[in-house]
């Protein structure tokens, strides 16, 4: 159902949900320079948050963010502890509309290969 989502917005980025997050907040993302990148990163957290049902989560050391060759810009990784240790994730543009956990997608599989694996490892 996620992948319905990436084919009807692959040629442009896409606005995150609406939240806002004070950049003061966090701390500065070590490797993250370009603001686009960096929003990603921040509601991606928001959104992965919301997905998990858990706000208080900040389990965000194994996260990247990824610029596929569609020019999608989205924040993956893989969860390190609690209830889903080891579950890849995945947050389009940072968009909670558009984020997946392993194991509740059907479409994860082929989403994380289009989005998150680096070319090298495609």
């Amino acid at each position: 159902m996620l992948l319905v989502a990436y084919a009807a917005h692959a040629h442009f980025m896409p606005m995150a949900d609406g939240a806002v997050i004070a950049a003061s907040s966090k701390p500065v993302l070590p490797g993250v320079t370009d603001p686009v990148r960096r929003g990603v990163w921040l509601n991606g957290e928001h959104a992965l948050r919301l997905a998990l049902a858990d706000p208080s989560f900040t389990g965000f050391q194994q996260s990247f963010v990824r610029t596929s060759a569609g020019q999608l810009v989205s924040f993956c990784g893989t969860i390190p502890s609690g209830s889903f240790t080891g579950m890849r994730f995945l947050s389009i543009a940072g968009d909670s509309a558009r984020t997946a956990v392993e194991g509740r997608d059907p479409d994860f599989g082929t989403l994380w290969a289009r989005l998150c694996r680096s070319s090298a490892s495609a």
